[in-house]
């Protein structure tokens, strides 16, 4: 059993003690066994003070302390009384305030310190459910908190009045020592119950039960004492003994107060303590006005209310009605910020935080009402052209398109200018790419840097939209005193009727599979997923080998391959190019489609990319004779060819055959291969490119500088060519100024190894005259990249300088 519990039993014995003996003991000795009592009673609330003080600390300490100075105060005015009957007995002067009385004036005083000093904490935000006011700013909250104070303080007030303080006045004790102390003690008990309410109300209590017990006793204490004044007031004698046993239970209830342990705030408890403090907050500044009203209504009906009254019940009727009202107002703004907070979740939940553009959710919700519409179904809530009105209607097929890009060089600008401008780039780039589209069109951000917009069909053609979006980021950015050119990379697909895909995550996949091979081609151009050859399952491959099948030797019949020069930095003389497998588009359109076979990453395997390749190196050492004849005898085409395809049997002797089919002169074709590859892939490709090498086919490491593992490559590999990865040209040419180990110092470092293999390096990516200064600058020998012109199909060559 706890000490507390051990405390509460004793209580309940001695007060049942106490009834046993005021019921058997005769009427001569209830007055000494009254006094008695009430000091017994007050012993034991300073016993339990003076125990619990031993464990208490701080503020725990203070308000035990003052209880205990209380109840000892009571104690030595219950004393004199009760020696006054032992040696003097009962006479008339008892019935007199005597001087012992001012002990039970003065009592309350430490009562009300401890109160006040009772350990509480101000409400939080979470305790009434509003967001913390400014300091010092008057909020319709703190309004409601002064009218409640004034509600408690004149209910009080009125209780005190009606109850006590009327009698004391109209009838008036026979003595002027005996006035002044029946006036004043109604009032510090009145000051005791205001205290009580409003330490419950406006604030955390950290011990509620405690509070409880110690209103509680306080209230019994100041009821019995008003009615002895009452009574003295009137002329009586000494109260019953019914008034002392209510006096014993309140000083009983304060002994328990004062012991009572400190709740553990752990688990459900906090829960339920916060659900207290709502319903004190909401009922207790009513509770001492509902015991006013009735006490008021009693003496209406019986015809006995005055002046003071009738004001103080007036004016709380005025501050109730004034305090509803600014509720009413409150609730009215309340309902205001939910409905706020409503909409502010439902576009959070749609857009991305940064740039304000719809995410991918809503991208896809939209996305899917395009593909409902071209099914001939009614378009979702989401869509925003859905008919307002009951009529039930579908709407005509429409082309729409879907555009995928993605930033070229926003890893740059994010690594060397710092977080802080990348969000500044993305939020310039979510801006034009709004200025590039209708109202009726979506741009959304689907992470990082991508980005995707829902182009509906039911104005100009999409591809005007994606040219028009393209040169809006091929115009350079200028922010923190720099100017930056970022370019973006595109994929965009088609919904048509008689091509459409199943659902919105496979026409994403199309032309995000597109904007990889625009990614590849790095001059910014615009890539179109063709429907035609296009499959209805992407996940190994973005076109099905079926759709590839030769319809001719050299491959479909609308099948293509661009060239993309690469230049000597020396002398910008055309030196080589690298080839790009394109499908043409019907002849009205001005943007080829450029097949993602074999580009899409470096694990495409299968047929599909097999007979790609073969399509290109076919067409390759067709070109080559009109290449080396416009542009020189030492031009060489690159092709690039994914690591699991140049294990297969066929590349040598496909390569060896093709080559003396158009007697090309082997080293006029360079294989391609990523510098990121590694395991099982590199080595079979080892073996075929050393055989490859074996005949006079040069090799080149692609993509040297994005990671460790393409030193792997140069080890392992028979390579005559570096080609720099486009990310590392980039830093090189945006931290020239440093002087710590930079991208720059790592190109010279691979243009030295090169020296030691006989290697050429390309530099890739170069997008101005100032890369391709740093580039040259670092060793570099060659440059490849948009500054030196895009891809061309063949034949346009005729139409090209030799110099660029």
């Amino acid at each position: 059993m706890s000490v507390w519990k051990r405390w509460v039993l004793v209580a309940a014995v001695f007060l049942a003690a106490l009834a046993v003996f005021w019921v058997e003991m005769p009427a001569r000795v209830s007055g000494t066994l009254s006094a008695a009592s009430t000091l017994a009673a007050l012993l034991f609330s300073l016993g339990t003070a003076v125990w619990t003080m031993r464990r208490a600390r701080a503020a725990e300490l203070r308000w035990r302390l003052l209880m205990a100075v209380w109840a000892l105060i009571g104690a030595i005015g219950c004393a004199i009384p009760l020696v006054y009957l032992r040696f003097f007995g009962l006479s008339a002067s008892w019935t007199a305030v005597s001087y012992s009385d001012l002990f039970f004036l003065v009592a309350p005083l430490p009562a009300g310190v401890a109160l006040v000093l009772f350990p509480t904490s101000p409400l939080t935000p979470e305790d009434d459910g509003d967001a913390a006011e400014p300091a010092g700013k008057i909020t319709p909250r703190s309004l409601v908190v002064v009218l409640d104070g004034l509600l408690i303080t004149g209910s009080v007030f009125l209780i005190a009045w009606a109850a006590i303080l009327k009698t004391v006045i109209v009838s008036g004790p026979p003595g002027m020592m005996q006035y002044i102390m029946a006036v004043l003690y109604p009032i510090i008990a009145m000051t005791l119950a205001v205290i009580v309410v409003l330490q419950a109300t406006f604030r955390r209590p950290a011990n509620p039960r405690a509070l409880l017990l110690l209103g509680v006793g306080l209230a019994a204490q100041i009821i019995t004492h008003g009615a002895w004044i009452r009574t003295i007031s009137t002329g009586g004698r000494m109260l019953g003994p019914e008034y002392t046993a209510f006096a014993i239970v309140g000083i009983m209830l304060i002994a328990l107060a004062v012991g009572v342990p400190r709740p553990d705030r752990r688990g459900d408890r906090g829960h339920r303590h916060h659900g207290v403090l709502t319903w004190a907050y909401v009922f207790l500044p009513y509770a001492p006005m509902a015991v006013a009203v009735v006490l008021v209504a009693t003496l209406a009906v019986g015809g006995r209310l005055d002046s003071v009254e009738i004001a103080v019940s007036i004016l709380l009727i005025v501050f109730v009605v004034v305090r509803q009202m600014i509720i009413l107002t409150e609730n009215t703004v309340l309902l205001s910020r939910v409905r706020r907070a409503r909409q502010e979740l439902h576009y959070q939940a749609f857009h991305d935080p940064l740039t304000g553009l719809a995410n991918r959710l809503l991208f896809n919700r939209r996305l899917e009402d395009e593909l409902a519409a071209q099914r001939g179904g009614a378009p979702s809530a989401h869509d925003e052209r859905a008919p307002n009105h009951g009529e039930q209607r579908s709407l005509p097929p429409r082309q729409a398109a879907v555009l995928f890009c993605d930033l070229d060089k926003f890893k740059a600008v994010n690594d060397t200018l710092g977080h802080a401008a990348g969000d500044e780039l993305l939020v310039a780039v979510a801006r034009r790419l709004t200025g590039c589209v209708r109202d009726t069109d979506l741009v959304a951000r689907l992470g990082g840097d991508e980005f995707a917009i829902v182009l509906a069909g039911d104005a100009e053609a999409p591809h005007h939209v994606a040219d028009r979006v393209a040169e809006a980021l091929r115009n350079p950015f200028v922010f923190h005193g720099r100017t930056e050119h970022v370019g973006v990379s595109i994929g965009m697909a088609t919904i048509r009727a008689d091509t459409r895909p199943d659902d919105a995550d496979e026409l994403l996949r199309r032309a995000d599979a597109a904007m990889y091979v625009a990614k590849r081609r790095t001059d910014g151009q615009v890539v179109i997923f063709h429907p035609d050859t296009g499959p209805a399952d992407l996940s190994a491959s973005p076109f099905d080998g079926a759709a590839l099948r030769p319809t001719h030797q050299d491959g479909p019949a609308d099948f293509r391959v661009d060239y993309e020069p690469i230049v000597a930095l020396a002398d910008h003389r055309i030196v080589a190019f690298e080839a790009f497998p394109s499908w043409s588009s019907t002849p009205d359109t001005a943007t080829a489609t450029r097949a993602a076979a074999g580009r899409s990453g470096p694990d495409q395997t299968g047929d599909a990319g097999a007979v790609l390749d073969g399509y290109v190196l076919t067409a390759i050492c067709a070109d080559l004779p009109a290449l080396r004849n416009r542009f020189g005898a030492e031009v060489a085409v690159h092709i690039d060819i994914a690591p699991p395809r140049l294990g297969g049997p066929w590349l040598v002797e496909r390569v060896v055959a093709d080559l003396r089919r158009r007697a090309v002169p082997p080293p006029a074709l360079v294989i391609e291969i990523s510098g990121t590859t590694t395991g099982p892939d590199l080595d079979a490709a080892a073996r075929a490119l050393s055989e490859l090498s074996r005949c006079g086919v040069r090799i080149a490491l692609d993509n040297i500088g994005a990671d460790s593992s393409g030193f792997a490559g140069l080890r392992r590999l028979p390579v005559d060519i570096i080609k720099v990865d486009q990310a590392l040209t980039l830093d090189a040419a945006t931290n020239t100024g440093q002087t710590q180990i930079g991208p720059t110092s790592l190109i010279i470092g691979l243009v030295r190894l090169a020296d030691t293999l006989k290697a050429t390096v390309i530099a890739r990516g170069l997008a101005n005259q100032h890369q391709a200064d740093i580039a040259k600058a670092a060793g570099c020998h060659c440059g490849q990249g948009p500054y030196f012109g895009p891809s061309i199909a063949v034949h346009h060559l005729a139409e090209v300088t030799t110099t660029r």
